[in-house]
């Protein structure tokens, strides 16, 4: 740990053993989460040609000490599915350049792998699946539950429908507002019933592999 300002930051590269390796022996890290883990330091080396430093304020920084079952439990999605079990709306959402882990940390590493395998490399949505259904199963002695699924691709405007075959053309589709409810919602968006996590799942790689 060095101190930062007043605030102690971590080396969140030596939590990667691979990290040398990876970038190699001379690179430079540019990153530190404060030990709080609520703000990020950002650093431009010196002998770049404008260096500078940033301290970016968060509500919750994970580190590279994190790994999928941490970051799971840390990010307070099971409070939103919670929520979602109550009969609130919730959304997780991912934001990110190319290449910074967006797809990792919510699919998880064999996100296209051809059987679903609960493993520590699962990400935010298949740990997401899994505990809704647990929690359902929990919940029926006094609640009903059904379950659809559905899996939207929005691309530069461009709504596209990844549960519905291309070979056959797609249907246009349209965000709309019921005006009874104010729901929001997508017309002509297929919707599935599934039944279990492992039906969610290949839903999910199905759509995966039409993106």
């Amino acid at each position: 740990l060095r101190q930062e300002h007043g605030a102690e930051f971590s080396n969140t590269n030596e939590a990667d053993p691979n990290w040398a390796a990876l970038f190699g022996a001379g690179a430079q890290e540019t990153m530190r989460v404060a030990s709080d883990r609520k703000s990020v330091h950002v650093h431009v080396p010196e002998d770049e040609p404008q260096p500078r430093r940033t301290d970016f304020p968060l509500d919750e920084v994970l580190d590279g000490s994190f790994d999928q079952e941490a970051t799971f439990d840390a990010s307070g999605v099971k409070g939103l599915l919670d929520s979602a079990l109550e009969g609130f709306s919730a959304t997780v959402f991912a934001y990110g350049q190319t290449g910074s882990g967006k797809t990792y940390t919510m699919a998880g590493q064999d996100a296209d792998a051809a059987t679903y395998h609960p493993a520590g490399f699962d990400g935010v949505i298949p740990r997401a699946v899994r505990y809704i259904f647990e929690q359902v199963e929990e919940r029926k002695t006094h609640a009903k539950y059904t379950i659809r699924a559905s899996f939207l691709e929005i691309y530069n405007e461009h709504l596209t429908d990844l549960l519905q075959p291309s070979m056959y053309g797609r249907m246009p589709l349209a965000i709309k507002e019921d005006n009874d409810t104010g729901d929001i919602f997508v017309r002509g968006l297929t919707e599935v019933p599934v039944h279990s996590a492992e039906g969610a799942m290949r839903l999910v790689r199905r759509a995966l592999r039409q993106r």
